[in-house]
């Protein structure tokens, strides 16, 4: 019994590990391109995108720029955001917005 639960824990520790996503993961999920990005009457350019921490199970990300609505960069129509991600199993969530 106890060498099924050893070899479940190294088994999910493998897992996740093999399965911690990379920030070239990251960029693609959030649709980073090195040009402005237009979606629905918004732009978005980022600023910065990179790895915060790496625990080798998961990991933190972090991504800043600005957001323009009306395809326009005047000074009322745009707000900068800085948002964070933690990264698990291939699968990236949001876990804080400015």
């Amino acid at each position: 019994m106890k060498k099924k639960i050893l070899y479940s824990l190294i088994g999910t520790i493998i897992l996740l590990t093999l399965t911690n996503p990379s920030l070239k993961d990251f960029k693609e999920h959030i649709g980073y391109s090195s040009k402005l990005i237009v979606n629905d009457n918004t732009a978005i350019k980022y600023s910065s995108i990179y790895k915060e921490n790496n625990y080798f199970l998961l990991s933190l990300y972090s991504c800043e720029g600005v957001k323009c609505f009306g395809y326009n960069y005047e000074s009322q129509n745009t707000i900068s955001f800085n948002e964070k991600y933690f990264g698990i199993l291939g699968n990236f969530f949001k876990i804080n917005s400015d």
